[in-house]
């Protein structure tokens, strides 16, 4: 009987999982068929069917993506809150001090954006990336395939592990996550990285961190470097408008409550961009933070290093946490290349 339950379930699985590609095959024809009868039949021309919204749905796969946020105009962390690693004894362990020949279960949660239409046997693909900005494929960490509930449904998001055992040279090494969904509605979000270096420091303590940066592009390119303290926001920016407005005690009981209009997609992603810009999280300056170049001009291939440093003020109490994201961009389309979190635990 259970052979016939997990039969049924994959034959539905293939079923939903191929519905998204009949769709498009029948659109197809509604349109070569509006075209041959305007071609060849009928005194006057026939407009093509147009398909009303709502008929063709698509989820809408999505992990924090530093690239996608940048190229919006807001600040990121390299520290993946949608990422963590965690070894045989589930402790949850930082990027920064993984062992060489260690295996390690890397977590990313997947979320979907989409009300409306689910990601079934969806791949979710680790790859592992040199240490810095625009680094090379070091190695494939796994894949592993999930079903993406629509949001808010019971299961979304979902997480998405894999056991990976690290390189036996040791080093600082930056995760990639992507979920692979070719009919994504949004496909600029599905990508996300997770490179940290993490410190335990002390008052007047000098920083260096070396950051190489590398040229994946072609012909010669100019990248701006900056650096910022971003953090993320204590609580999320939600939507106008999804509740009542209270405007005294009595509304329980009586029915005069009021509405407010229900925010648009637009007005919501505007707030959230202008909350989380890069100006808003500057640097500490007591902590002398600086880049050792703001900008690099490289061959494709080329490779150059990037030194940043600071120093720990001597007022900075024990126990507290001070973060710096260095990102890089192409100078000249703004367009976002990469960058590393470093984080500093004062003792």
């Amino acid at each position: 009987m259970k052979a016939i339950i997990d039969a049924l379930i994959d034959f539905v699985k293939r079923v939903l999982g191929a519905l998204p590609g009949l769709i498009r095959l029948l659109l197809l024809l509604l349109r070569r068929a509006c075209e041959r009868k305007r071609q060849y039949g009928g005194k006057q021309p026939m407009h093509c069917l147009p398909i009303p919204a709502g008929v063709y749905l698509r989820p809408d796969a999505s992990i924090y993506s530093q690239n996608y946020l940048m190229s919006l105009g807001m600040a990121v962390t390299w520290d993946n809150p949608d990422v963590h690693l965690t070894d045989a004894l589930n402790n949850v362990v930082g990027s920064h001090s993984l062992k060489p020949s260690t295996s390690y279960t890397v977590t990313a949660t997947i979320h979907n954006r989409s009300n409306d239409a689910p990601a079934l046997d969806m791949p979710v693909v680790f790859r592992l990336f040199g240490f810095g900005v625009g680094g090379g494929t070091v190695q494939e960490i796994g894949s592993v395939k999930v079903d993406l509930p629509v949001r808010g449904a019971p299961g979304e998001p979902v997480e998405a592990s894999v056991t990976w055992t690290t390189p036996p040279a040791p080093g600082h090494y930056c995760i990639q996550i992507e979920a692979v969904l070719p009919d994504d509605a949004n496909p600029l979000d599905n990508v996300g990285q997770h490179n940290t270096v993490i410190q335990g420091v002390s008052a007047g303590r000098a920083l260096h961190l070396i950051v190489p940066i590398r040229n994946r592009l072609q012909g010669v390119r100019t990248f701006a470097v900056r650096h910022h303290s971003y953090h993320l926001p204590a609580e999320p920016i939600v939507r106008r408008g999804l509740g009542r407005r209270r405007r005294d005690a009595l509304d329980d009981v009586r029915a005069d409550t009021t509405r407010e209009a229900r925010e648009t997609d637009e007005s919501l992603q505007a707030r959230v961009v202008a909350a989380n810009r890069p100006e808003l999280f500057a640097s500490p300056p007591d902590w002398a933070p600086a880049v050792s170049a703001r900008r690099v001009t490289l061959e494709a291939e080329g490779t150059t290093e990037v030194e940043f440093t600071a120093t720990v003020p001597a007022s900075a109490p024990a126990g507290s946490r001070q973060l710096f994201h260095v990102s890089v961009t192409e100078e000249s389309t703004e367009r976002p290349v990469g960058g590393v979190t470093a984080i500093f635990d004062i003792t």
